[in-house]
């Protein structure tokens, strides 16, 4: 299973910044065929998913393929660097 997760803490990030990244992972997999499951996470709860955030800074972005990270990006300072992470998914 191919994921794409954004970390976040709600203490100090815009959720909507990272809703945007989760939302172009989803719109760019669709337009290039790739089946890819997005999720953001909050770093502040106990989501199963933190096991791949790296404890650093967010809003982190994440991508996965059957339980490995492939790519991990801070701060993205492009949705193309978010297109990037999915085409080499």
């Amino acid at each position: 299973m191919k994921e794409f997760f954004t970390f976040y803490n709600s203490q100090f990030d815009a959720v909507l910044t990272a809703q945007t990244y989760a939302d172009e992972a989803t719109v760019h997999a669709k337009g290039t065929g790739k089946v890819v499951a997005a999720a953001i996470i909050d770093v502040t709860g106990n989501d199963p998913a933190k096991k791949f955030w790296n404890n650093g800074q967010t809003i982190t972005c994440v991508t996965v393929d059957t339980d490995q990270i492939k790519e991990s990006r801070t701060n993205p300072s492009a949705l193309a660097d978010i297109d990037g992470m999915i085409d080499r998914l």
